[in-house]
């Protein structure tokens, strides 16, 4: 076990390695932010709200090192919703499988509950994994408290290395990345070089939507909010248009009033820079329409989140 803080490989030096790493932690440490840092563009929503992720995300990094194919996964938290629950299931199952684990802990937040969920989910797998200290830029906040947490493991000789990093400055995001390589098995790409993420159009466009929503109504609707595109597609009359209509669900009439705003404001800014975001995902022009509808069970609808394309619920 190490703790890294500059990096101690050259990368041109290693033979070429490539596999899965599974992105896990607690909701709203900064794991979509590492994610887009490492990447070097956006392919996961951010938000200071937790639980923004709701599907695992697939980011493929590719170097003369070789290849990393990360999977970002929804925070892993304590929660009794149907939706809650199934988020946990998601996030820990993409912890199985993989090559390695990256474990992202936010310094100033103190150790909890989750920890203890996320330990006890990496001491039941047999592959290595590295902690990263996320928001060093702020300061050394909670760090001793983490290292004691970790120094009691009964697997410690799976944790390879500790590295500080600020997924938000790109501090030492380039450690992160020298380390996974040096942990990675040999081997030749998984996936062809120009292939880049997994999302779907359809459930990036949504979360493109939500974003904004949680951007501009994190006060008021944390998480009863959700979005589904109804329809997507090339305008076949007009070139180089993509026609998009979307709904987006709420559970409560109240919450209809303050997504569309006063005479539609709140609605039209949150279309206007959606849509913006959507013009530079597509590279080409977007009609956007958006409707909102109360839909109060949302959250224990199967079908709805069949739609979603959250889960393949039964």
């Amino acid at each position: 076990m190490k703790i890294t803080s500059s990096q101690s490989n050259n990368e041109n030096t290693l033979s070429s390695h490539s596999g899965t790493v599974a992105l896990i932690g607690r909701p709203n440490t900064g794991k979509s932010t590492l994610l887009n840092t490492i990447l070097g563009k956006k392919i996961s929503i951010v938000s200071r709200i937790p639980q923004t992720t709701r599907f695992i995300i697939r980011g493929i990094l590719n170097r003369p090192s070789g290849q990393i194919v990360f999977l970002d996964s929804p925070g892993i938290h304590t929660s009794k919703s149907h939706l809650g629950k199934k988020l946990n299931i998601s996030a820990e199952e993409t912890a199985r499988g993989v090559d390695l684990t990256l474990y992202l802990v936010d310094l100033h937040r103190r150790p909890g509950q989750e920890e203890t969920r996320i330990l006890h989910l990496l001491e039941s797998l047999d592959t290595p994994f590295l902690v990263g200290m996320n928001k060093i830029d702020k300061g050394k906040g909670y760090v001793d408290e983490y290292m004691r947490l970790f120094q009691t493991l009964s697997f410690t000789d799976r944790l390879k290395s500790y590295i500080p990093v600020s997924a938000l400055s790109g501090k030492n995001c380039e450690e992160i990345v020298a380390a996974i390589f040096e942990y990675l098995p040999a081997g030749p790409p998984i996936y062809p070089p120009e292939w880049s993420d997994g999302l779907s159009a359809r459930i990036m466009t949504a979360d493109l939507i939500r974003e904004k929503l949680l951007k501009y109504l994190k006060k008021e609707i944390p998480h009863e909010i959700a979005v589904l595109v109804k329809e997507l597609e090339d305008d076949p009359d007009k070139p180089g248009l993509v026609q998009i209509y979307a709904d987006i669900f709420v559970i409560r009439k109240s919450q209809k009033g303050i997504v569309i705003g006063n005479k539609g404001t709140a609605l039209k800014q949150i279309g206007t820079e959606a849509r913006e975001d959507m013009e530079k995902f597509f590279n080409k022009k977007v009609y956007l329409n958006l409707f909102v509808r109360v839909h109060p069970n949302w959250m224990r609808d199967p079908e709805i989140l069949r739609q979603m394309g959250y889960f393949d619920v039964p």
